[in-house]
């Protein structure tokens, strides 16, 4: 080793501990003092807020990435540890929402006096379609005033979700609607063809293995995974109509498949509002009677 490199090293880290040291102690600054300038910018605007300190009244539910039913649809690979105060690690599934764990949420909330509205914050473009039926009634079955915010996108079985609410509020650029069903899949057999591979068909009944991508689908395959598909799309349908107090042959007509933005959403009545949280925080209160803290879960 050349004379010095090893005092060069350790001013090397030296210097790296040091300027380490410096950007951390910048961004807290810089974080700090952004956080003074907005609410310096709020006293001075007149926006007084809504209270952070006090007891929470509103449940804050998110609706956001794929809905499954439980944890056991979500791979393995998209989870994420969460630390915890305590040294404790919580496992998170960012990108879905748990349809179980969401609907406890809201029974809870049934029973809890101080807990007064629901808000949920959707992001979502559905997901499994029993969940949205069963979030979506467990919603009315709270019994409290529920509002919707929607960001980007309330499609299929966020939008079922979002329906069941008092009040949708939603941005002139949000995607709505996307009402219907589908039991699209791929199928490879061409492929196994070119690869020499055989698929042998031993079921006990003729549509016990109908959903194999291994094998063509059959015309009475595709007859009874289409009865299926416009029963759930009825269903889909009538449950909208029902929550957005609109006639089935209104929604019937929306329910292609496709969304809408924002105000073709207002006009056709799936949404209530163009607004987002500030605007949803401002109903809760008036529905509520006293300012809005919200518990997020």
């Amino acid at each position: 080793m050349p004379a010095g490199s090893s005092s060069n090293r350790v001013s090397q880290l030296a210097l790296v501990a040091l300027f380490a040291g410096l950007g951390a102690a910048l961004a807290v600054a810089l974080t700090t003092w952004g956080m003074q300038t907005f609410a310096a910018h709020k006293a001075a605007s007149g926006l007084a807020g809504y209270p952070e300190a006090q007891a929470c009244n509103v449940l804050g539910i998110q609706i956001h990435g794929q809905v499954v039913g439980s944890r056991s649809y979500v791979p393995v690979a998209d989870m994420q540890p969460l630390q915890n105060p305590d040294g404790s690690a919580t496992l998170i599934a960012q990108n879905y929402t748990i349809a179980d764990e969401a609907d406890d949420l809201l029974r809870n909330a049934s029973r809890d006096e101080s807990i007064k509205a629901i808000l949920l914050d959707i992001d979502s473009g559905g997901g499994s379609v029993v969940s949205g039926d069963e979030l979506s009634a467990s919603i009315r079955k709270v019994g409290k005033p529920s509002v919707v915010v929607v960001h980007d996108v309330a499609a299929s079985t966020a939008y079922l979700i979002a329906s069941a609410a008092d009040r949708i509020f939603a941005s002139q650029d949000s995607a709505i609607g996307s009402i219907g069903e589908t039991a699209s899949f791929i199928t490879q057999v061409e492929k196994n063809k070119k690869d020499g591979l055989k698929y042998e068909i031993l079921s006990s009944g003729p549509f016990k293995d109908m959903y194999s991508p291994d094998k063509p689908i059959t015309d009475d395959e595709r007859k009874l995974i289409m009865r299926d598909i416009q029963i759930g799309h009825n269903n889909f349908v009538e449950l909208v109509a029902l929550y957005r107090h609109q006639p089935v042959e209104a929604i019937e007509k929306l329910a292609d498949g496709s969304t809408m933005l924002g105000r073709a959403a207002l006009a056709s009545g799936l949404i209530d509002e163009i607004g987002g949280m500030w605007e949803a925080l401002d109903y809760l209160e008036k529905q509520i009677g006293e300012p809005v803290s919200i518990c997020w879960q």
